[in-house]
């Protein structure tokens, strides 16, 4: 922006003529280059916008999929802690099953959105739904973590056997391993149903 001087004014009427419409120019054009702004920030929370809810869109498949898991895996250590209990355990390893197989929530737009900056220009109730679902799926993530690793430590343990027979001390830390287990899963489960809720309301909300 360029602001010429002007004609030396002659008269006070002149020259506060002149003066006004020097300010008058200059707050035209912050208020063009505000608009230009405003409309930048309008396209980029647009953007981002579709990009949450496609990523929103794809971890709700991503929970559906766990979810499935989950209930294979709750089955499975059932039979597991039955077997046990009733003191079946001849023919080792090849009894038990801890396998498990999780898929992890995706949260690259989020991650962008906030290192961008652009999350401070959406609404506060919008925001609030949005950081509550990424705020749960970390939380799931942190709550599945130990509980795959008691699985993997079960796993091991199946691997003590002699000649297809436990010990004693082994059938025990098996049962432990294995409730152990089921209690982390089940938490890490009522986490998942939290995440669920969080995404379903904000994709509602568009």
């Amino acid at each position: 922006m360029e602001i010429h001087k002007p004609h030396a004014a002659k008269t006070w009427k002149e020259f506060f003529i002149e003066l006004g419409t020097i300010v008058l120019g200059i707050l035209i054009a912050i208020a063009l280059e505000q608009t230009v702004d405003y409309f930048h920030h309008l396209s980029q929370l647009h953007t981002v916008r579709k990009e949450l809810v496609a990523e929103l869109e794809e971890n709700q498949h991503i929970t559906a999929f766990n979810r499935a898991k989950f209930a294979k895996m709750r089955s499975a250590l059932t039979e597991d802690i039955a077997i046990l209990r009733e003191g079946d355990a001849a023919g080792g390893q090849s009894k038990f099953d801890y396998s498990w197989q999780l898929a992890r929530t995706q949260d690259g737009a989020w991650q962008a959105a906030k290192q961008g900056g652009v999350l401070e220009l959406m609404p506060r109730d919008e925001l609030r739904r949005y950081a509550f679902v990424y705020h749960t799926m970390d939380d799931f993530m942190a709550a599945v973590t130990p509980a795959v690793t008691r699985l993997q430590v079960a796993q091991a343990i199946t691997q003590r056997t002699v000649d297809g027979v436990f010990s004693q001390r082994g059938r025990d830390d098996l049962l432990a391993a294995t409730s152990e287990a089921q209690g982390q899963l089940a938490f890490a489960e009522h986490i998942m149903e939290f995440e669920d809720t969080g995404l379903k309301a904000a994709l509602n909300s568009h």
